[in-house]
């Protein structure tokens, strides 16, 4: 069941965060969420509910979810009076586990698929100005666009519906991080073999590596 729920703005003075919260933020996460907040505003609300406990002595909330945006708020380069909060209707117990998983259940990035991104983005933001706009240092930010090697190779097994046959087959996504001259070599090279020869660029790489491996078994190399 879908439970739609009223944003309002609360003033910072009537909330309070939850001693029991176990999320941290170092000091460079803290500031790049000031740096976010002062650019796009407050654009996820605090998640509260209603509290009767001794904090404060007037009528408040607790906070359940973005205890970290409620202190940003309040950051002197902010200085909001209010902030949007939605209120979520829970006992002790539950508002418990419901802070817990809203801090614990996060997604994570694809190594491979940030760096193609990331490398992206450069094509139409320099580099100086993307690392200010993604609040990381130069060193992250190229990190992050050519992962290490650990992360720079994965192997998948899936499966893909073969609409030619109309059955299903088993395949492999591979996939491997390169750096930008390599990327546009081999991309510019896959889509030249693909058009030559009325093939897809995955049986276009597969083409090259058989010429390739043909050539050695032949010594001609």
């Amino acid at each position: 069941m879908s439970t739609r729920f009223a944003i309002e703005w609360v003033n910072v003075s009537e909330i309070h965060e939850d001693k029991d919260n176990p999320n941290s933020m170092n000091e460079e996460e803290f500031n790049a969420l000031i740096s976010e907040i002062k650019t796009h505003g407050f654009v996820q609300p605090i998640v509260t509910r209603k509290c009767n406990c001794e904090i404060l002595s007037k009528e408040h909330r607790a906070i359940v979810g973005g205890e970290h945006r409620w202190r940003a708020s309040q950051h002197p380069d902010i200085g909001m009076k209010e902030v949007p909060c939605i209120d979520v209707d829970l006992n002790d117990e539950e508002a418990k586990l419901l802070m817990v998983n809203l801090n614990r259940i996060h997604g994570k990035h694809i190594p491979l698929k940030l760096a193609g991104l990331i490398v992206d983005l450069n094509r139409k933001i320099p580099t100086d100005e993307l690392q200010k706009r993604l609040y990381v240092s130069k060193e992250d930010l190229i990190q992050m666009m050519y992962p290490k090697a650990g992360e720079s190779i994965k192997i998948t097994n899936s499966l893909i519906k073969d609409h030619s046959k109309t059955q299903l087959r088993e395949t492999q996504l591979f996939s491997i991080a390169l750096t930008r001259e390599q990327y546009d070599r081999v991309t510019e090279t896959l889509a030249q073999v693909s058009k030559d020869q009325k093939c897809k660029k995955g049986e276009a790489l597969v083409k090259v590596c058989r010429t390739y491996s043909e050539k050695m078994n032949g010594n001609d190399v």
